[in-house]
């Protein structure tokens, strides 16, 4: 856009589709926006724009503030809030934009989800990596088996008509069931050596993480210049936090969300 100063960009949706990305996070896809700097991680958590911080970021989905979405510390690169099959296209301003985004000072990133057609739509994928397909962390090497280990991702979308020209429906759900190993490993300096039931909790382990998405939408064209669209979202979390490193898994935690969200959005147009 000549006519701005604006520098933005906008990922559609085969970019999304087609381009590699890691652990399917959509948000990945934002590098490819102007001033966009990576902190090493590549997802939400890592990525920020023109020298801002990564807090400064701002998500909206349709248009409805995601309030929260950049402060997710607790397995941040795993965690999404929406499915990529989900995602139609999606904006990202990174500076220079207008007063209109007045939320937070970094990226400005607009989502629009995808609504049913008048034709039926589906898709499925599935991902897995067992522990048979890698070779021993180092700090398993002299243990008689490797941690337990498990990457799987699987998820559906489907979209389709109600009613015909009228009313459509899009629904996907996607979940991730992970087991990844971490190694515990005495403080130093050690005060001395440690008892046997110390000892024992030190050396190879695994941590969970289980995530489901489910997103809906349903979208009613009443007339030529009516649309409502109901939306819902609910995202479960599970997953044992605060274990490797010095800490045992007996320090351990355990971290559950289950978040729940609905919007209703009537948009009218005169002639």
């Amino acid at each position: 856009d000549r006519t701005s100063a604006e520098a933005s960009t906008v990922i559609d949706a085969e970019q999304i589709s087609e381009l590699p990305n890691n652990g399917r996070d959509w948000a990945s896809f934002t590098l490819l926006a102007p001033f966009a700097q990576d902190d090493g991680g590549g997802d939400q958590r890592t990525i920020r724009f023109a020298g801002r911080a990564r807090d400064d970021n701002n998500f909206s989905f349709d248009g409805v503030d995601a309030g929260g979405i950049q402060e997710q510390a607790q397995k941040s690169q795993t965690r999404l809030q929406i499915s990529q099959d989900a995602i139609e296209e999606y904006r990202v301003n990174s500076a220079l934009y207008d007063a209109e985004y007045g939320t937070q000072a970094g990226g400005q990133i607009d989502v629009v989800t995808k609504s049913g057609t008048n034709e039926f739509h589906g898709a499925l994928h599935v991902q897995y990596t067992g522990q048979g397909w890698r070779a021993k962390t180092p700090a398993a090497t002299n243990a008689p088996e490797k941690e337990d280990t498990q990457e799987r991702d699987y998820g559906v979308a489907l979209g389709g008509p109600i009613l015909q020209d009228r009313m459509h429906f899009f629904f996907t759900y996607e979940a991730k069931d992970y087991v990844t190993p971490v190694t515990v490993v005495p403080g130093t300096p050690a005060p001395g050596p440690l008892p046997p039931e110390a000892l024992a909790q030190t050396g190879p382990t695994s941590i969970p993480f289980n995530q489901d998405l489910y997103f809906g939408k349903i979208d009613w064209e009443p007339s030529d210049f009516d649309l409502v669209e109901l939306t819902g979202r609910y995202r479960k979390e599970a997953q044992r936090d605060n274990v490797g490193g010095t800490q045992v898994p007996a320090f351990g935690s355990d971290i559950v969300n289950d978040e729940k969200r609905a919007d209703l959005r009537w948009q009218h147009t005169s002639d």
